[in-house]
């Protein structure tokens, strides 16, 4: 797995390939060496950024489950709080919740 985690999250920038990107760094994000590598290839700033844009989508919603798998790691959540995550998680409580369906993370 690796070897697939840069190409994953440079597949975060492209918007047809958000989404499968964000939600397979989820699933690779439940194994400890997995979160490291993710955070190493720049993947925590990425999946960051994928909660910023609005309305929510699909890739917003895995990035914001993978990021939860990425926090359990100490070294994570301080590349979380030292970029904007607090003003991101801050932001999506925000979301007036007239469609929960829409903006659920």
């Amino acid at each position: 797995a690796s070897g697939i985690i840069p190409h994953l999250v440079q597949l975060l920038n492209q918007d047809d390939t958000q989404q499968p990107a964000a939600q397979t760094l989820f699933h690779l994000a439940r194994t400890k060496e997995n979160r490291t590598r993710i955070r190493e290839a720049g993947g925590v700033h990425r999946l960051l950024e994928l909660l910023e844009p609005r309305p929510y989508t699909a890739a917003s919603k895995n990035a914001a489950l993978a990021l939860i798998n990425l926090a359990s790691l100490e070294s994570n959540r301080a590349v979380i709080r030292e970029g904007s995550g607090v003003a991101v998680v801050t932001s999506l409580l925000q979301v007036p919740a007239e469609d929960p369906d829409q903006h659920a993370l």
